[in-house]
C-alpha cells in the first residue's frame, strides 16, 4: 500500500489542486515465482480515489463486500471485446478478517491474463487474507489519509499561513480577507 500525493499550483496566492491530479492510495499484489521469490515485474497495482477511500471505510465497517472495476481503453491490437477489466474486490470476512482480491475478467469471468494491464505473464485472481489486527491498521491509515489526499490538509495550512502573515503586515490585528 502507497500514498500517491495529489499536485498542488499556486493560482492568485490559493493553493489549488491540478484539475484530476488529487491522491490516491495505491494497492499493489507481488506474486511469487516457483521457487518463492517475488515477482517484482509482475506486480498488480490498483489506486483507489479518495472517495474510494471513504467507500471501504464505511462497507468494511459494516461488514459488506466491495467490488471496484477498471476498465482499460481498447487499443489497435485489443479491440474492447477483448480488454479484460481489472476488478478489485474486498471481501468481508469473519471475526474481522478481509480478503483483498485481484483478477481479470472478460464478460464476467474471472481468471484471464493481464496481459492489455501490461504483465502478460499474470492470471488472475491474486488475493492477500487480511487479518484483523492488519485490518485495523489499514483502515486507520485510509481513514487518516482522505484529509491529504484530498488536499484539504495542505489547503488548511496554506490558508493559516496566509491569514498569519496578512494578520502580522496589518501590525498584529484583524483576519485575512480574501
Amino acid at each position: 500500500m502507497k500514498a500517491m500525493m495529489p499536485a498542488f499550483r499556486l493560482k492568485s496566492n490559493f493553493l489549488t489542486i491540478e484539475p484530476g491530479k488529487r491522491g490516491r492510495i495505491l494497492l499493489e499484489w507481488i506474486p511469487r515465482n516457483a521457487d518463492g521469490r517475488y515477482a517484482f515485474d509482475n506486480t498488480i497495482r490498483f489506486a483507489l480515489s479518495v472517495e474510494e477511500c471513504g467507500l471501504v471505510l464505511d462497507q468494511l465497517g459494516k461488514n459488506h463486500n466491495i467490488l471496484l472495476t477498471r476498465r482499460v481503453p481498447p487499443s489497435e491490437e485489443s479491440p474492447m471485446e477483448d480488454v479484460p477489466d481489472k476488478v478489485l474486490q474486498i471481501i468481508a470476512g469473519q471475526g474481522g478478517m478481509a480478503n483483498f482480491k485481484v483478477d481479470f475478467e472478460l464478460g464476467g469471468v474471472g481468471g484471464h491474463s493481464a496481459a492489455a494491464h501490461g504483465n502478460p505473464n499474470i492470471i488472475g485472481p491474486l488475493e492477500v487474507i487480511v487479518q484483523a489486527g492488519e485490518l485495523q491498521v489499514i483502515l486507520a491509515l485510509l481513514r487518516d489519509s482522505i484529509p491529504k489526499l484530498a488536499g484539504w490538509s495542505t489547503s488548511m495550512d496554506h490558508g493559516l499561513e496566509a491569514a498569519v502573515r496578512y494578520a502580522v503586515q496589518q501590525g498584529g490585528t484583524g483576519n485575512a480577507r480574501w
